[in-house]
C-alpha cells in the first residue's frame, strides 16, 4: 500500500484502492473508489468529489434503494461514470 504522510494535496485526483493516507489534508481533489483497500488517519477532506464505481457503486446504490442511505449523507458524489486518474 503506498502512504501519504503528513502532506497537502490539493486540485488532485487518486484511486483510493492501494492508498493509506495519514494526517493529510486533501483540498477540491477527485477521489475514485471501486470497492478496495484502503486507508486513512487522522486526515481531512475539503470540498473533495468522491466519485464511486464498480461494486462500490453499486453498495451506495443498492443502500439508498433500501432507504439506509440518504444522498444527504454521503460527500458530493458522482454515481455516474467518471474519468479516472491518467484516463485523459
Amino acid at each position: 500500500m503506498r502512504v501519504h504522510k503528513d502532506k497537502a494535496f490539493s486540485n488532485q485526483s487518486f484511486e483510493l484502492e492501494g492508498v493509506c493516507f495519514m494526517g493529510c489534508t486533501l483540498k477540491e481533489c477527485d477521489l475514485f473508489y471501486s470497492g478496495g483497500e484502503f486507508g486513512w488517519q487522522q486526515s481531512s477532506f475539503v470540498n473533495c468529489r468522491f466519485h464511486w464505481r464498480g461494486e462500490a457503486k453499486n453498495t451506495v446504490a443498492l443502500l439508498q434503494s433500501i432507504g439506509a442511505l440518504r444522498p444527504s449523507q454521503l460527500p458530493a458524489v458522482s454515481l455516474a461514470a467518471a474519468q479516472p486518474p491518467g484516463a485523459n
